[in-house]
């Protein structure tokens, strides 16, 4: 179907979901590729997430809370949002140790460390992560870290994605932000009404808007279309499920 993509000549992608792994993707190829993304629920903005928590899980997760896994075994919180999983999670960085480095190296992983750390760095800096204000923390948490050294237990400090400092908005705040900081009213796994979770429909995808891509919610993918050629099977499209007309070459 035309339409999804610019057609300007350049080589076309199609990325299926616009959560970190598709907000990454488009933001690196959407400056040399006609990038098309497609997610299966809607673009919201922030005042537009639901405060009623069931009117949440209805509109944000695939099959309203209800997705099984293959097994059936239990069910997957999937997210169905621009935004992806970012939306409705907070986004924490947790910097793997030492001692886990040496672990998956010596699994054959193949890590190159300087590189990992430049990657963790650059995500960090779009993403805006920092410490906890510690005027958010509750008294279950404070107490947590009082106690956990007594028990042997070691810490870590965690950077997160939510502006609990006024700082992390940069000297040209967002229009939807509302206040100067996290309002911590906990409501961060139904989407944050008031701006202040960076989740990556707010940075990442913008970047990929502003070079080009085109984002397309409420476009589910159904299945991938498969070609036969001289070098074996290749995916040729995707299909859409609510239109199943649609095959997007």
């Amino acid at each position: 179907a035309s339409g999804f993509f610019a057609d300007d000549g350049r080589p076309k992608v199609a990325i299926v979901g616009s959560g970190p792994g598709g907000a990454i993707a488009a933001s690196r190829l959407a400056p040399h590729c006609d990038v098309a993304l497609f997610e299966a629920g809607p673009e919201l903005a922030s005042r537009e997430y639901p405060v009623d928590p069931l009117a949440g899980m209805a509109l944000l997760f695939a099959n309203g809370l209800l997705y099984p896994s293959k097994d059936l075994d239990l069910r997957v919180l999937q997210a169905r949002v621009v935004g992806g999983g970012s939306a409705i999670n907070e986004g924490v960085s947790v910097r793997p140790r030492t001692s886990t480095l040496d672990h998956w190296t010596r699994h054959g992983m193949g890590l190159e460390r300087e590189a990992l750390g430049q990657a963790l760095e650059a995500v960090e800096r779009r993403q805006r992560f920092a410490p906890y204000d510690r005027a958010r923390f509750t008294s279950a948490a404070m107490g947590l870290e009082r106690g956990a050294p007594a028990a042997g237990l070691r810490t870590q400090i965690l950077r997160s994605d939510i502006a609990t400092h006024a700082h992390q908005h940069g000297d040209r705040p967002l229009p939807d932000v509302i206040g100067p900081q996290c309002l911590a009213c906990g409501y961060c796994n139904h989407g944050c009404r008031f701006g202040h979770h960076l989740s990556v429909d707010r940075t990442y995808l913008r970047d990929a808007k502003a070079a080009g891509a085109r984002v397309w919610a409420n476009c589910p993918v159904e299945r991938l279309v498969l070609s036969r050629g001289p070098g074996g099977m290749r995916v040729s499209g995707v299909m859409l499920g609510r239109r199943k007309r649609d095959v997007v070459v």
